[in-house]
């Protein structure tokens, strides 16, 4: 009988030896994919830690989408060096437990192999570089001969990484996206249903219908608000001098100050809709307390058809 334990024991410990931790990765489709995925093809899984001891793990910069990671040991699912939990961006590990629910950003990560505990330190909201407008609506799909690449043909331009626009965008009658550091990478794909403005869906299906124009476009990627405001509005520039317009922002009346009477005011919404007009405007002052806040153009024609068009703010 104790021959038997011996026997037992040794093949045990064999075993345990066999199944030594040797590395910890972090896969999922929160992490640029599930092992055998086209962004985690293997055998070896894309995102691997360091650790100076096999215990504390540790990897740096690591972008997550929004999706599910597990921690991964050796490269391979035999347990008990599978990891999934409950919580993010801290928690403790469950072996062989569903996967971590991610939120988009760029992360900081350490994993202990003997508690189990995990964490996800936020270092950027974002790795978003560049925005663009791609699609047959606007020249062509990135790799169609309007629009051959590497980098999108109609990129945005932004001050703070969040808010994107572009002036005077040709759009053909079609369909368009907004694609973000000129490649089809999640999270930084945005479709959506509505045009000229609407909110966009991460990693929709539907591509924006559009309307043949010319346009001014605003995006937003915290909140994926988008606008396409016509052009068909355009600036007669050689007369703009005939008028003034302040304050702007505007609270509740527009100032107007010019060399010549005033005609028509007309004020239209960010999607071409008219809201409001006065004709024959006989005082250098225009109530506007009844609209919302908002990006609005106003239209002035002068009595000797000198015209002004500009963007301002209502608040």
């Amino acid at each position: 009988m104790r021959k038997i334990t011996f026997i037992i024991f040794c093949l045990l410990t064999v075993n345990f030896a066999s199944a030594q931790l040797n590395s910890v990765a972090i896969v999922g489709n929160g992490a640029g994919g599930w092992p055998g995925d086209a962004g985690n093809p293997g055998p070896t899984d894309t995102n691997q830690m360091t650790s100076t001891d096999n215990i504390l793990w540790s990897l740096d910069n690591v972008t997550l989408t929004s999706g599910a990671v597990k921690f991964r040991g050796n490269n391979s699912w035999d347990l008990p060096y599978n990891w999934g939990g409950t919580s993010f961006p801290t928690g403790t590990a469950i072996e062989d437990g569903a996967g971590i629910g991610t939120t988009a950003g760029v992360y900081n990560i350490t994993f202990n192999s003997n508690t189990l505990e995990y964490a996800f330190v936020l270092v950027s909201a974002s790795n978003l570089n560049a925005v663009s407008i791609v699609g047959d609506g606007a020249g062509g799909w990135p790799g169609d001969a309007g629009n051959p690449g590497p980098n999108d043909l109609h990129q945005m331009t932004s001050t703070d990484g969040i808010n994107w626009t572009l002036d005077n965008l040709t759009l053909t009658t079609g369909s368009i996206k907004f694609r973000g550091n000129n490649a089809w990478d999640l999270p930084y794909i945005w479709g959506g249903t509505n045009f000229p403005n609407g909110t966009a869906v991460e990693d929709s299906p539907d591509n924006i219908p559009t309307t043949a124009g010319t346009y001014d476009v605003t995006f937003n990627s915290d909140t994926f608000v988008y606008n396409f405001t016509s052009k068909s509005l355009s600036v007669d520039k050689a007369n703009t001098s005939n008028f003034v317009i302040y304050p702007n922002p505007i609270k509740d009346i527009i100032n107007i100050q010019s060399n010549t009477a005033v005609s028509s005011l007309t004020l239209f919404d960010i999607t071409g809709k008219k809201v409001f007009e006065s004709k024959n405007v006989l005082s250098n002052k225009v109530a506007v307390g009844k609209l919302l806040p908002g990006v609005y153009i106003i239209r002035l024609i002068g009595a000797n058809a000198s015209t002004v068009i500009k963007k301002i703010v209502v608040k």
